[in-house]
C-alpha cells in the first residue's frame, strides 16, 4: 500500500466541513484562500542540509510547509484549473528554494482564490483557510473552526457550535506538532492493509496537491498562468 501523509484531512473540523460543503451548505463557491504565514529562524535551515534545497526539498516554503494547507484547500473546494504565481527569497538568502510565495488560483468550479506561503514572516501566525460561497462563509484557523456563518442564521449547527466552543490551535512551532491527525491517518493505513483497500490518501490523491505547487513554481519561472 502507498499512502501520502496529509494528516490535516483527518481533523474533526475538516471532516465535518467536508461533509457540509458536500451537502451544498455553502452553495456555489465564489472564493477560497489558503494562508500559511509562518516564521523560521535561520537556524532551522542550517540544522539540516536538505532543507530549502531543490534536489532534496524540492523548493521551499510552498512545497514543504504550505503543501498541507494547499491539500486541504483542494480537498474542500475541488480541483484547480489554473494558477499564476510568484516566488522569492525575502529573508533566508542561503536557501535555494523560496521562503515566500503567492499565487492566484482558478478552481474548476469557477471560484477564485489565493495561496500565500512563507517562512519569513515574524513572529508567525496560525495557518488559515477561508471559503466563501453564495450561502455563507467558513474560516479554518489552525486546526479548528474560527467562523461558520450561513444565511438565515443556520450557523447554529455542529460547525457553528464548534466555532463558539473550541479555541483553534495557533501553534506554528514545528517542534510541537499535534499528532492527532497523524494518529488517525496511520489507523486508516492499518485498516487499508487489513482489509486490502486503498488508504484514504493514496499516491494519486497525494499527487494533486503536489501538482498545484509545481504549477506555481512553473508559473513563477515562466511568467504566465499554468493550466493543470
Amino acid at each position: 500500500k502507498l499512502g501520502v501523509i496529509f494528516q490535516s484531512r483527518f481533523l474533526p473540523a475538516v471532516q465535518l466541513l467536508k461533509r457540509e460543503i458536500g451537502r451544498g451548505r455553502l452553495g456555489r463557491i465564489f472564493m477560497a484562500d489558503a494562508y500559511v504565514k509562518w516564521y523560521r529562524e535561520p537556524a532551522y535551515y542550517e540544522a539540516a542540509r536538505w532543507r530549502g534545497t531543490l534536489a532534496l526539498d524540492g523548493g521551499g516554503a510552498l512545497i514543504n510547509q504550505s503543501i498541507h494547507t494547499i491539500d486541504l484547500l483542494r480537498y474542500l473546494v475541488g480541483p484547480v484549473a489554473s494558477v499564476f504565481g510568484h516566488t522569492g527569497r525575502m529573508l533566508h538568502q542561503g536557501i535555494e528554494g523560496e521562503d515566500t510565495a503567492v499565487a492566484v488560483v482558478r478552481f474548476e468550479g469557477g471560484g477564485l482564490g489565493v495561496i500565500q506561503g512563507s517562512t519569513a514572516l515574524f513572529p508567525g501566525f496560525a495557518r488559515r483557510i477561508e471559503i466563501h460561497g453564495e450561502q455563507g462563509s467558513v474560516i479554518l484557523e489552525g486546526d479548528g473552526v474560527r467562523e461558520w456563518r450561513l444565511r438565515g442564521g443556520a450557523e447554529e449547527s455542529e460547525l457553528g457550535r464548534m466555532a463558539q466552543r473550541d479555541a483553534p490551535s495557533t501553534s506554528v512551532d514545528p517542534t510541537k506538532p499535534d499528532v492527532a491527525g497523524h494518529r488517525s491517518q496511520v489507523e486508516d493505513f492499518v485498516e487499508a492493509v487489513r482489509h486490502d483497500r486503498s488508504p484514504a490518501v493514496d499516491g494519486p490523491e497525494g499527487l494533486k496537491a503536489l501538482a498545484i505547487v509545481l504549477a506555481v513554481y512553473r508559473a513563477s519561472r515562466e511568467g504566465h498562468p499554468v493550466a493543470l
